[in-house]
């Protein structure tokens, strides 16, 4: 979560490089993108796993694009990261996310980062550092793919209720 992000952040100061950019303008931009992220990104992300009507799936998909696109358009083209060349809090609060869009993938067949370049490009390295990968740990005998797709079967499967539209009494 970014409370544990933030956490970790103030925690570890000053061992290792900050996660912050140390210039406001861009610590801003920072958080800009990891709120909307946030808001647009993993609620659309949900919904759309849960969703079963083909117009929703489609009005979903919709905002998740263009959500996806804003995400993209914030990226600074050099990289390697979100905004620049080192990480950042927003790569460790995007990436999670944009990890698991196999998930979507395998139970609604949609590629979220088809036609998307920089985010597949960003995405593909930051899996690929020794870091990241030693977070991945799958059940014995599982690859850490399939344990997510099965992880996300109750969303999927509509097994999990949704209960935000009830009020409390």
């Amino acid at each position: 979560s970014l409370v544990l992000l933030q956490w970790a952040q103030d925690y570890f100061a000053g061992v290792g490089p900050s996660l912050v950019p140390s210039s406001a303008a861009q610590a801003a931009r920072m958080r800009i993108i990891i709120s909307r992220f946030d808001s647009g990104i993993v609620s659309a992300w949900y919904k759309l796993l849960r969703a079963k009507e083909e117009g929703e799936v489609a009005s979903l998909l919709s905002d998740l694009s263009r959500e996806l696109d804003w995400v993209e358009g914030q990226m600074d083209g050099k990289g390697p990261f979100l905004l620049g060349p080192n990480p950042t809090l927003a790569d460790a609060a995007c990436a999670p996310w944009l990890l698991r869009k196999f998930v979507v993938q395998h139970w609604r067949g949609i590629d979220m980062l088809a036609g998307r370049p920089k985010l597949q490009a960003w995405l593909e390295h930051y899996k690929s550092l020794p870091e990241v990968q030693a977070t991945f740990q799958p059940p014995e005998g599982k690859s850490w793919e399939e344990a997510m797709k099965e992880g996300y079967a109750k969303y999927a499967e509509g097994v999990v209720l949704d209960f935000s539209k009830l009020q409390a009494k």
